[in-house]
């Protein structure tokens, strides 16, 4: 038995629109992924920073918490680091100072901060989309906390 073959055809106009079409589809995807991505390494960036803020904020009203009981004050900073979770690093920094005010009670300050730098590429994102920069860090986040001494 003799099986029927298939007659051969020119290719149609609809195949060259398709691959047309697959190249503008390229294109604006390229766009979109570019903008979901600084919107997303920012996001990510952004809040990152903010807890940071939150843990060198804590870390310094901790330390003044433990500096109320008169401590001493490698003992404060050393507080104020175990504190600060995973930003207790190089880049933090704990300083103890002693305030006395004239008809109030000594008071104890403990100022903290971190430099906090990127960790995504944000700034050459940004710097790919509108031929200008961002400021990609060091950031410093800086708290401070005064309490009276007991």
């Amino acid at each position: 038995m003799l099986w029927p073959t298939a007659r051969w055809r020119p290719p149609s106009r609809r195949a060259g629109r398709a691959l047309r079409e697959g190249g503008q589809a390229m294109v604006e995807f390229s766009l979109v992924i570019t903008l979901m991505l600084v919107l997303i390494f920012g996001l990510i960036d952004f809040g990152r920073a903010y807890i940071c803020y939150v843990e060198v904020s804590n870390a310094a009203r901790e330390g003044a918490r433990l500096g109320v009981t008169h401590a001493t004050t490698s003992a404060i900073q050393a507080q104020a680091k175990s504190t600060a979770g995973p930003f207790g690093d190089a880049n933090f920094s704990a300083n103890v100072s002693y305030v006395t005010s004239p008809g109030l009670d000594s008071q104890v300050q403990v100022d903290t901060s971190y430099n906090l730098s990127f960790i995504t590429p944000l700034g050459g994102l940004v710097k790919l989309l509108t031929g200008g920069t961002i400021a990609t860090g060091p950031w410093v986040i800086s708290s401070t906390s005064r309490m009276h001494m007991e």
